[in-house]
């Protein structure tokens, strides 16, 4: 598909579709099991709050998922790269524990990251546990910095392509 006159934004986009659903339909069945099973209530839960939060964090992931597959273009070892990736932003951005349990140095990284204020926000939203200013902060810093990487992404990903086709080597995927 790559080497066909398909424009690589309609790719990356199809390819999102199935995915996609997928993680709606599971993120649906994880909040009905803890409603169900541990008996959550969602009831104070800021919706659409939480729907936005997640589309900033999609786009926000997308982009970086661009400059992932930029990478891979160029170096054809996908794996490894992936790997680390998905290996440090879980550790710095607070998925499995707070940041603030992390030693100092890595504190200042993880704060850093956008997706750990996505994350934040994204508990604070679903609980009603934090204040309105924390969760404006958090929508503020993922769409400014989605605002500024996603063009970078993009045109990273244009580059690789290039550099792809100049060495013709996107037959190897």
């Amino acid at each position: 598909l790559l080497v066909t006159a398909t424009p690589p934004w309609l790719l990356v986009l199809s390819g999102l579709g199935l995915p996609l659903l997928i993680g709606v339909g599971e993120l649906v069945l994880y909040l009905a099991g803890a409603a169900l099973v541990f008996h959550v209530d969602w009831g104070r839960a800021e919706w659409g709050v939480v729907v936005l939060l997640l589309v900033l964090a999609l786009a926000h992931t997308a982009t970086l998922g661009l400059v992932v597959a930029a990478a891979i273009i160029v170096v054809k070892r996908g794996d490894a790269l992936v790997t680390v990736l998905t290996g440090v932003l879980a550790l710095l951005t607070g998925i499995f524990y707070p940041i603030e349990v992390l030693p100092p140095l890595l504190q200042w990284p993880a704060r850093a990251l956008p997706l750990t204020h996505a994350l934040r926000a994204l508990r604070q939203a679903l609980f009603h546990a934090g204040a309105p200013g924390e969760i404006a902060g958090a929508l503020l810093v993922l769409t400014g910095s989605t605002v500024v990487l996603a063009p970078f992404a993009a045109w990273l990903l244009n580059r690789a392509l290039a550099y792809a086709r100049r060495e013709g080597s996107l037959a190897g995927f």
